[in-house]
């Protein structure tokens, strides 16, 4: 895809605007992806060209919207593919370490929604080409708050979320407060207003993100290139950002 394409555009637009902006019920896809973006370097004062994990393409995962007693039916679509090189990936895994980078789930952070199939669960593993729908059906009782949602299968979190494959879920309340009652409920989204006819304050929607990639020498290997003398990662001309593998990226060795 090049920077300029109508479907670059587009993409970056789906990213930028979010999934379900009304909040009603609704079903979406995440599409697990590789995605090519640009990232700003502070230290070469230049955009360095990433190749990363993602959900649709997008830099971060994108905002998805849903309100109380609404339903969000989620497919998330694993089109990576297959693990390379297959040691990542052993018959046998201890979920103690990681492996499996290209395998993944979704959870969610802040949701009052059941932890079992087929909404939250953690151990729920969805292979590269593989699918599953998920099914959360928000209480109408469930307070309006920014929350999160990211990849969380044992073994491949932590290469998944370096990656950008975490997200912003906001739940939009409409409940209003009522004078002079005491423990009553409210939602952030009706007390917070302008004072001029009680517009909505603009919204600013931001996901902090490390992203720990590096440039290799070679299609194998894992170790990102380096300066000798003072051992920052070197990011040369024409090269690809990448995270490949834990040990060599990840805990800073």
């Amino acid at each position: 895809m090049t920077a300029g394409s109508l479907l670059s555009i587009l993409q970056r637009l789906q990213c930028s605007i979010g999934l379900n902006p009304g909040g009603n019920s609704t079903s979406i896809t995440l599409n697990v992806q590789k995605g090519s973006y640009r990232i700003y370097n502070p230290s070469t004062n230049a955009y360095d060209m990433v190749s990363m994990r993602s959900y649709n393409g997008c830099p971060t995962g994108p905002t998805i919207s849903i309100k109380p007693s609404a339903t969000l039916r989620l497919t998330l679509n694993n089109k990576l593919k297959t693990n390379d090189p297959p040691d990542t990936c052993p018959s046998s895994p201890d979920h103690s370490v990681p492996h499996c980078f290209n395998h993944t789930n979704i959870h969610t952070h802040g949701l009052h929604i059941s932890p079992s199939d087929p909404a939250d669960n953690v151990l729920r593993e969805v292979l590269p080409g593989d699918r599953w729908a998920y099914t959360y059906k928000i209480p109408p009782t469930h307070p309006s708050g920014t929350f999160w949602y990211h990849a969380h299968l044992h073994g491949s979190t932590a290469i998944d979320v370096a990656s950008g494959m975490a997200g912003v879920l906001i739940v939009r309340g409409a409940r209003q407060a009522k004078r002079g009652e005491v423990d009553g409920e409210a939602d952030i989204d009706t007390i917070l207003h302008r004072k001029l006819l009680a517009l909505p304050l603009h919204e600013h929607v931001m996901l902090f993100q490390q992203i720990e990639y590096g440039c290799f020498s070679d299609a194998t290997s894992t170790v990102p290139l380096a300066d000798p003398a003072t051992f920052e990662w070197t990011f040369p001309s024409s090269s690809t950002g990448e995270i490949r593998g834990y040990t060599s990226q990840l805990a800073f060795v």
